[in-house]
């Protein structure tokens, strides 16, 4: 608490008082945080900012998210300090940790464990993966998530940009800016705001329906398909084609030389929740099936995520070889009369 009384405030623990906190420079010029020196500025969200610093005194650099002061009113408030209460209250080794949070008049800051390693969208951009190398990334990511919806939480915001990297290679998981929590009475997001990643989100999410943790598994799904494909499984010329393409078109194929892997993509990017993994849990039980048995993994698989898919794949390369012995068949006759 560096030496400051605390107290409890919309499920977070803040200190009663602060004046130091000067917001009206908080772009365009230095600015003070109570117990931090700032280094740098980081980037800029929909209402909050993010600052690189460092403790006075000494000590670990970390990210300070800043909510301006004029974009401070109570359910914005409100929401901030939830954000900061629900990554405490998960408290996994792979989401990314809250060192500090502070409010006062003058604005409302949060101290985030700083993590030098990169996000998972820069090394979608500079290489593309097996299925394996990705699941070894998604994995620890399915386990955070899983700890968060066993406490009611729903992210409905995982997508590459907000999957980090510790010096180890740690992947962690940030941002719980518009994550739900289901045991709230309040939903502290604006009604009528278009909330999340289009290129992530799952169907019922875009319609504004009920969410749960499949919500997530889906967005996993995009991103497992985005990093194995090197393409995001939908694209449109706007926001609404996007979605409309989540909610209408027929799930993407992986490259063929993967197909084992997708019926698991099928069960995690069904249009419907109930055509989805029913939870994380039965994700990684499924991905260390394939792991382990792969062929026998995938033909059990199919039974579950639909073996017209597996079947249509298989008559495709059945197919493809058949043409290719045809043509090669006409070429050796035509040498031959020739």
């Amino acid at each position: 608490s560096r030496g400051t009384a605390w107290m409890e405030a919309g499920g977070a623990r803040v200190p009663p008082s602060c004046h130091v906190l000067r917001m009206s420079t908080l772009y365009s010029g230095p600015m003070e945080i109570p117990g931090y020196q700032i280094l740098a500025p980081i980037g800029a969200g929909g209402m909050a900012s993010t600052y690189l610093a460092e403790p006075h005194g000494g000590g670990a650099q970390v990210v300070l998210k800043v909510l301006p002061a004029d974009e401070m009113d109570d359910r914005s408030v409100r929401r901030f300090l939830n954000e900061a209460r629900l990554i405490a209250s998960v408290g996994h080794p792979n989401i990314v940790r809250i060192e500090a949070v502070n409010v006062c008049a003058e604005g409302a800051w949060m101290a985030m464990e700083y993590v030098p390693g990169g996000d998972l969208a820069a090394r979608i951009r500079a290489q593309r993966f097996t299925p394996e190398a990705a699941l070894a990334i998604l994995k620890p990511i399915a386990e955070a998530l899983a700890a968060a919806h066993a406490l009611g939480i729903v992210h409905r915001d995982v997508k590459p940009a907000n999957i980090l990297f510790r010096k180890d290679g740690t992947p962690l998981l940030t941002d719980f800016g518009i994550a739900k929590d289901l045991k709230a009475e309040l939903d502290l997001t604006r009604t009528g705001v278009f909330l999340g990643s289009p290129n992530y989100m799952a169907p019922e999410q875009a319609d504004g329906r009920a969410v749960d943790g499949r919500t997530d598994l889906y967005a996993l799904g995009c991103i497992f398909f985005e990093m194995v494909s090197g393409r995001k499984p939908y694209a449109g010329d706007s926001v609404f084609e996007v979605v409309d393409q989540h909610q209408r078109a027929p799930i993407p194929s992986l490259p063929e030389v993967f197909w084992r892997w997708q019926p698991v993509l099928q069960k995690m990017l069904g249009k419907r929740p109930g055509d989805r993994f029913v939870d994380m849990h039965a994700f990684l039980n499924a991905i260390a099936a394939v792991h382990g048995h792969s062929g026998v993994a995938a033909d059990m698989l199919s039974s579950q995520c639909g073996v017209a898919d597996l079947v249509w794949r298989r008559v495709r390369q059945l197919i493809t070889a058949l043409l290719f012995l045809g043509v090669l068949g006409l070429g050796i006759l035509f040498f031959m009369l020739g």
